[in-house]
This record gives structure tokens, sequence and C-alpha cells, in this order.
């Protein structure tokens, strides 16, 4: 018996393992992120596939031993819950109507399977078949339940996890929102040094009571470095005499473009001084050439304003050109206008000549009517020469009066053009720079408890600027020190700043003024 037993179950074994090995392929081509990117219907093809493997091989068992004399009764699918559920709970579908189609269809095919072969002896088969219905009809909607449970769940959490992520993000910005702010006010090594002790004065800043100011100076001491201080030259008299709007727009374009030059020159800003630009060549990073690079700069601050000027200037003439084109222009309307006139002049004598020569043949008809009508001709001819003669009048008087208003509109358009460009000739004439530069050593530090200030400070801090306020415009005034880190890089010619500031008369400090290489100082060539 426990041979015959071991038959008959044998092939009940070979199918399951067939399934397992036939399924197992089917599962993991879902995890193919490629194959199921190219080809978005595998998943659900794959899924079928397993439940038809899954049905058959149910089934197959029942089917197999309903002829078997040894049992008494046809064994019943066991596998119908286990098959349903995956179709709800662990296949990879992504819509919900697709595990719906599948668990019908295994419902089906398990209905006819009991219907037909497991119940086929049994005297109430419908009471059965209908019990069983109810039954797997509840396993589709608790598995239809737990699908959409799961769903919900991932919903939240990839809800939740979205949430994270933007909050980090959101994070991630204001932590650069506040750098950037930082750095707007504070050189970057500054930050990175104080940037501790600068969120615990955030923290209070709102508590007038426990502001303090930083813990420590950060005080450095930076030797090797070039000082440089650039001065607009009569910015007292452009306050007067250019409005505020065009005042502050010529300096934030100028300042602007000395920054980009700065920051190309390996040069830091340390601030503004009104109409004055200071900056240092060395800071924070130790720089070999720091004199050439101020210097470099100072000729580039030169050249910028210079280049505004040609600028304004080509922008005035080009305007010039445009109201002149725009005169020739209105010459030649008028010019077309006179033409029309004299076209629609010539086809009215025109009609009026057929009109003449439709009189005459009536007239040759008769003599007395030749003699009235010759007579009313006259009559007509005075009195339509009158009509022209008046018509030709108002015409005359009406492009007259045209004409005015061109000249009157153009004259207003070039006297807006005239008194712009004599603001911006006035601003040119007067936009120059005055640049000083010494080389030496200074302080820097951080100073401020609301407000914070990076400054530097030493004798050659003021050396520098004294070096600025005795220079001339268009010209990079330097010190003897300064010219001999430049060694023949540039030429040179004497300064003379000891006549002009009794500061470096009183230091004896010998200046000079930097030549540009192609020998130009303030639109001269030095020889």
């Amino acid at each position: 018996m426990g041979q015959d037993g071991l038959e008959n179950t044998l092939p009940d074994v070979i199918s399951y393992c067939v399934l397992t090995l036939l399924c197992c392929p089917l599962v993991l081509v879902v995890f193919k992120e490629k194959l199921v990117d190219k080809y978005p219907f595998v998943p659900f093809v794959s899924s079928c596939l397993v439940i038809v493997f899954l049905v058959v091989a149910d089934l197959a068992v029942g089917i197999y031993h309903a002829g078997d004399e040894y049992l008494l009764l046809v064994l019943r699918p066991a596998y119908s819950t286990h098959a349903l559920l995956a179709c709800y709970m662990f296949l990879p579908l992504l819509h919900n109507f697709q595990p719906i189609i599948l668990g019908a269809t295994v419902t089906l095919c398990h209905l006819v399977t009991l219907g037909v072969i497991v119940y086929k002896d049994v005297p109430d088969v419908l009471q059965r078949v209908i019990s069983d219905a109810i039954y797997l009809v509840c396993v589709n909607g608790l598995g239809l339940y737990f699908r959409l449970l799961n769903e919900v769940s991932i919903r939240r959490t990839f809800l939740d996890r979205r949430a994270c992520i933007e909050s980090k993000y959101k994070v991630d910005y204001e932590k650069q929102q506040e750098e950037h702010l930082l750095l707007s006010i504070l050189p970057r090594h500054i930050v990175e040094d104080v940037k501790e002790d600068i969120r615990r004065i955030i923290q209070h800043v709102n508590d007038p009571l426990k502001k303090k100011p930083f813990s420590d100076m950060y005080v450095k001491e930076h030797s090797n470095v070039s000082i440089l201080f650039a001065d607009v030259v009569n910015y007292s008299q452009l306050t007067v005499s250019l409005p505020v709007n065009k005042l502050v727009e010529t300096l934030n374009e100028l300042f602007g473009r000395f920054d980009d030059a700065s920051e190309t020159r390996n040069v830091l800003r340390i601030k503004f001084l009104g109409d004055c630009y200071n900056c240092v060549s060395g800071i924070p990073d130790s720089n070999p050439s720091h004199a050439s690079s101020c210097v470099k700069l100072g000729l580039d601050m030169i050249s910028i304003i210079r280049k505004k000027v040609g600028a304004e200037v080509s922008g005035d003439q080009i305007v010039g050109m445009e109201v002149s084109g725009a005169q020739k222009v209105g010459e030649e309307v008028l010019g077309a206008q006179k033409i029309g006139k004299e076209v629609s002049g010539a086809q009215k004598v025109g009609e009026e000549v057929s009109g003449i020569q439709k009189v005459r043949k009536e007239v040759s008809e008769t003599q007395k009517v030749e003699l009235e009508v010759s007579g009313a001709q006259k009559d007509g001819k005075e009195v339509s020469g009158a009509q022209k003669d008046g018509n030709e009048v108002l015409e005359a008087q009406k492009v007259r009066k045209e004409v005015l208003r061109a000249q009157k509109s153009q004259k207003e358009v070039s006297g807006a053009t005239i008194e712009t460009s004599r603001e911006d000739r006035k601003l040119n004439d007067r936009l120059n720079m005055r640049i000083g530069v010494h080389s030496g050593k200074v302080f820097s530090g951080l100073l401020g408890v609301c407000k914070w200030q990076y400054d530097v400070w030493s004798h050659d801090v003021i050396i520098a600027n004294h070096m600025e306020q005795a220079g001339l415009p268009g010209q990079v005034h330097v010190t003897k020190k300064t010219l001999e880190l430049l060694g023949s890089e540039y030429r040179f010619r004497s300064g003379n700043g000891a006549r002009r500031s009794s500061f470096l008369k009183k230091n004896n400090i010998e200046t000079f003024f930097i030549v540009s290489k192609d020998g130009a100082v303030d639109g001269h060539t030095v020889r």
C-alpha cells in the first residue's frame, strides 16, 4: 500500500515542481527594469502566465484523480484561495481592474471544475456550488480590500518621503540663502571662521538685551599685500548737476564692472566709501604678484570708464542719424503726396476732355444747338476753372499746415536729442578715475554687533588712501615700494605726490605714475 500511495502521489509532486520551475522565472522577469521600461506590458503578461500555471496545476490534480477507484470522493482544488490572494496581493499588477479580471477568471474556473467534476455524483450540486461561490467571492473581496489598504499605505509612504525630501531641499535652500547673504556682507574666509559665532548671534538677534559682539575679533595680520583706492573724479559736482537716478545708475554700473574686474584680477573688494572703491590683493590667499594685480585692476578701471564714455558718444551719433533719417522720410512722404495730387489732377483733365468730345458730337447735329452749347461750354469752363482754383488753394493750405506740423515735431525731437546728448557729454567730460596703490602689510578683522563690517587697518592703508588723493585723473599713482615689486613690467614717470599731499611730503614717500603698455596716460602719449 505504501508503494501504491507513492505512485499515486507522484504526479502531484511532479506537477507542483514543474509549476515552481515555471513561475520563478516569470516573477524574476519583472525585476528587469530596462525590459519593463521598454515593454510596459511585461508585468501584466507574466502575472497572467503565473495565474494560468497555478490554476492548471491545481485543477489538473483533481481531474487526474477523478477516475481513481480507491478514492471515495473526487479531490477538490486545494489552492484556490492561494491563487486568488496571489492575484490581489503578490503579483506586480499596476491597475486595480487587472487583479479583478484575473480573480474573476480564477473563480469561474474553480466553480466550473467543482460543478462538473467534483460534485457530479452529489445530489445537492447547486447548493454546494453556491456556497463555494460565496466563499470565493468573499476571498476576492478580502484580497481587493488588502490591495486597497496596501495602495493607501504606499501612497502615504510616498507622500511622507516626498515631504521629507522637500523639507530637506528647503533646509538646503535656506542654508544657501543664509550663506549667500553672509557672503554679500563678509568675505568667504571670515564666514567660515565665524560661522558658529554668527549663528549664535542670529538666534538672539531679536532680543535687544542679549546682543553681544563676537567672542573673538578674528583679527589677522597679512604681510605682502597691495592696497588700492579708486575715486570717481568730480563726484560732488556730479551730485549737483545730474539727476539722482542718473547718478545712481552710473555708479552702480561702474562699480558692478569694477567687481567683475577685481574678481578676474584676484583682488578682494573691501568696501565702498561713497564714490571711493577700496580693495586689497593678497587676502585671504597669498598672491606673489599682488602689486601687479592691483596695477592691472587700476588700468582696467580706467579702461572701463573710457569705454563707457565711448559707448555713450556712439549712442548719441546713432540717435542723430536716426533723426536725420526721419527727416528724409518725412520729405519723401510730402513728395509722394504732391505726386499723387498731380496724378489725380491729370485724371480730372482726361475726364473733362472726354466730356468735351461727347458734347462736340451732339453739337454737330444742329448749328443752333451748337451755338447754345458753345455758350454754355464757355460759362461752364469759367465756373469749373474757378472751382479748380479754389480747390488748389485749399489743398495748398492743407499741405502747408502739414509741413509746419512735421517741422515742429522734428524740431521737438531734435531739441530733446540735443538736450540728452548735452547731458551725456556733461557726464562724459566729468567721468574719470583717480587711483592710488601702495604695498605693505594690513590687519583685517570683523567689527559690529548687529551690522557686521569687514575692514582692514594699518599705516600702509592710510598711505594708499593719500596716494589716491594726491593722484591725477586717469592715472595710476603708485609708491616706490609698489614700483619695486612690479620690476620692469611697466614704464613709469615721476608722480611728484609730495607736492600735492602734505602727508606724503611729511613721510618722505616717493611716488610714480604708471604708463600703460601702449604708452598712453590720460589720453596722452608719454615719450
